[in-house]
């Protein structure tokens, strides 16, 4: 999985690639991109919070 810190450099540096180009097309394709690598950043996030709220399967197992 790619680091979330990562995914949104890639963002940013879509939307300054956006935000120079005077080719509309482009521009647009750009921000989806842009929106899309920041969404999959924030997922990344809500995975990693998910992994420090679960206790380890060996901490959960509690002998009989």
């Amino acid at each position: 999985m790619l680091s979330s810190r990562f995914l949104r450099m890639q963002a940013e540096k879509c939307l300054r690639s956006a935000l120079a180009t005077t080719d509309l097309d482009i521009a647009a394709d750009l921000k989806r991109m842009a929106r899309d690598l920041e969404s999959w950043a924030n997922e990344a996030d809500f995975e990693i919070q998910l992994r420090r709220r679960r206790p380890s399967l060996a901490s959960a197992t509690v002998p009989h």
